[in-house]
């Protein structure tokens, strides 16, 4: 009877295979990540089965990108259109580092996803108190010495040297040279910025008139991968003289301009990068300089201004 009985007990249903699409994407710059590839291999080994497939509601969407500290990976998953789970990796080493975890962090995604109930078992006795099993601990996730966990975004410093041209600030196009720093967390920064354009020369009533500004800005920017947007606004002071009038003098006014900057940076080392910028401002306070005499005549500043510059950047921690 005990032989018949062990026979009739149904065996415990194995649980299904967890299955989703993957979509994979890697910003520029980043020859040392895995490639799709790869990532799909590493996951299908930890599960020891390939779980991708065309047909699932479930999709897995990881990106991969360069930050100033290193790289940063974003998991998000969706059934239907609707969020369901989402995680930020990030690791001051290399691509292929956080490429494995990365693969670990999906396994467990697609683990915890795989929720199909056990059949119930059948009724007994509860045991007596001294008898009661302890409850089995709560699984952790144990990722490898060189797996990086998600842990808060680091503040990366960024000091820098900047040279560029415009026009629309002076009275002829002219350079610039410049200094800035920067505080940046992965996607975001805040900047301020000190620039000098030298004087520029033009002929203006009979004379010469000689301009200058110095200037200071402050600019938010968002970041992805190695581009960048963002707001710029400038206070300064223009300063112009003029020369070859029967009376010469000097005079100062005020600068005001707002606009939006465009960036695109190489990381040259993991503590240095060159950036190139395009600026658009519109001139909120516009300059207005004067010869007086005969023959008279008054230079006013455009209604907007562009500039372009390329910065080389130092990074720290």
């Amino acid at each position: 009877m005990c032989w018949a009985s062990a026979l009739s007990t149904p065996a415990r249903a194995q649980p299904e295979m967890p299955r989703a699409q993957l979509v994979y994407e890697v910003g520029e710059h980043n020859d040392e990540c895995p490639d799709e590839a790869a990532l799909r291999a590493e996951i299908a080994r930890r599960l020891d089965a390939d779980p991708f497939t065309d047909a699932a509601d479930i999709i897995v969407r990881v990106t991969i990108e360069r930050t100033p500290s290193g790289y940063a990976a974003s998991i998000r998953v969706t059934r239907g259109g609707e969020t369901i789970g989402s995680r930020e990796l990030e690791t001051k080493r290399s691509c292929a580092t956080l490429g494995r975890a990365v693969a670990l962090a999906v396994t467990l995604v697609l683990l915890a996803d795989d929720d199909e109930p056990a059949p119930a078992p059948a009724a007994r006795e509860p045991p007596r108190a001294s008898q009661r099993a302890r409850p089995a601990p709560t699984p952790v996730a144990h990722l490898a010495a060189d797996e990086t966990p998600t842990r808060p975004t680091a503040t990366t410093t960024e000091v820098g040297a900047t040279m560029g041209a415009h026009v629309g600030l002076l009275p002829t196009p002219g350079d610039s040279v410049g200094v800035q720093a920067r505080l940046r967390w992965s996607r975001w920064s805040f900047g301020a910025e000190l620039a000098w354009s030298p004087p520029a020369e033009t002929a203006l009533a009979g004379g010469d008139l000689r301009a200058s500004l110095l200037s200071g800005a402050f600019s938010p920017c968002w970041h992805r991968a190695s581009w960048g947007l963002c707001g710029v606004g400038t206070v300064g002071v223009l300063r112009a003289e003029g020369t070859g009038y029967t009376t010469n003098s000097a005079a100062t006014t005020p600068y005001v301009g707002a606009g939006a900057r465009a960036t695109w940076e190489l990381s040259l080392t993991s503590r240095l990068a060159a950036r190139v910028r395009i600026d658009m401002n519109a001139t909120l306070v516009r300059a207005r300089l004067r010869a007086t005499g005969s023959p008279a005549g008054e230079w006013s500043a455009p209604p907007g201004s562009a500039a372009a510059g390329l910065s080389l950047v130092g990074r720290f921690q």
